[in-house]
């Protein structure tokens, strides 16, 4: 009972010591997460008012186009979510900067699936179901890693099958589907979707120009507010440019290897992290959970993980 109790309290000290070092916006988000969770206990209305219903975005409420991510159906709905979706995007906010990754994740990482989910759900099927939770978002940064990784390794082997690496997101969403056959397979799509564009460069377009980062920085130093944020990181200071996520990165060897026989680390590939073998990225950093975004009153997110190092693909901004 008291190695019991010694592992709880290291796991707990762990974690504690991992989400003192949560960036800025990923932390906000989280915090977000969990304080419209509490209010909704006392209130009851939370959910309903903030999740993405067709028929009610239609009535002008757009402000459900920006906070149906934040809110959950139940307290494993928010965890699941949470486990998954906090790791990502304190990857991809280190990578990026977080003025960088605020203005991605509240653009068109939600208009572009929330136009899609509305098109599709009310006026093809003629459905008004509505979503809620964070997992479109991780849909969508499997996507990009997905693209990433596969300019590296074109084939995952393993089990005595091969797949194109660029289409693992969708067995993640078909397993997740098959699973949880409550959650939102559209909001999912429409995850991989964005995903996809924005990893192809497709939308370039939409992220700040650097000189309008620097000048906003510069202000915010100016006059001490940058220095007053907890966690902010500075585009300038980014470990990589825009379009970075974590990825995988195969050992030397199998970096020289053929596209189908190359062999890289235990645990390194997205399939391995959905059906097994996932000690290595257990023990860099925790595993992580892809829970599906759910219709209303719904049950529990499937889960699956993977972690690793950046790969970068460069963005229109350091082109011009």
């Amino acid at each position: 009972m008291n190695q019991l109790q010694g592992y709880a309290a290291q796991y707990a000290s762990v974690i504690q010591g991992q989400l003192k070092t949560v960036p800025l916006f990923t932390g906000l988000m989280l915090a977000a997460m969990v304080g419209l969770w509490v209010l909704g206990l006392f209130t009851g209305i939370i959910t309903e008012l903030f999740w993405l219903q067709p028929s009610e975005l239609l009535k002008f409420q757009m402000h459900r186009m920006n906070t149906y991510p934040l809110v959950h159906l139940g307290i494993l709905h928010l965890l699941l979510n949470m486990f998954a979706l906090v790791p990502l995007l304190s990857h991809f906010e280190r990578q990026n900067g977080t003025l960088v990754t605020a203005s991605i994740f509240f653009g068109m990482f939600e208009i572009i699936p929330t136009v899609f989910y509305v098109v599709t759900e009310y006026f093809i099927l003629g459905n008004d179901w509505a979503v809620a939770g964070s997992s479109g978002w991780v849909f969508t940064l499997l996507a990009i890693e997905a693209v990433q990784n596969a300019a590296i390794r074109p084939q995952i082997t393993g089990y005595g099958f091969s797949i194109p690496t660029q289409s693992t997101p969708f067995l993640i969403l078909i397993v997740t589907w098959i699973i949880i056959p409550s959650s939102s397979f559209l909001g999912h799509v429409g995850g991989l979707l964005v995903g996809y564009l924005f990893a192809y460069g497709l939308l370039g377009w939409s992220i700040p120009k650097a000189w309008i980062l620097k000048w906003i920085e510069t202000k915010g130093e100016k006059f001490g507010i940058l220095q007053r944020l907890p966690n902010y990181v500075k585009s300038d200071e980014a470990a990589s440019s825009p379009f970075t996520l974590p990825s995988y990165h195969p050992s030397p060897a199998s970096s020289s290897a053929s596209n189908s026989d190359q062999q890289g680390r235990p645990g390194h590939t997205i399939v391995n992290g959905v059906i097994g073998n996932m000690a290595e990225a257990q023990a860099s950093s925790g595993s992580l959970s892809v829970a599906g975004e759910t219709r209303p009153r719904a049950s529990s997110r499937a889960t699956s993980s993977f972690q690793g190092q950046g790969y970068r693909l460069v963005s229109e901004n350091e082109q011009s």
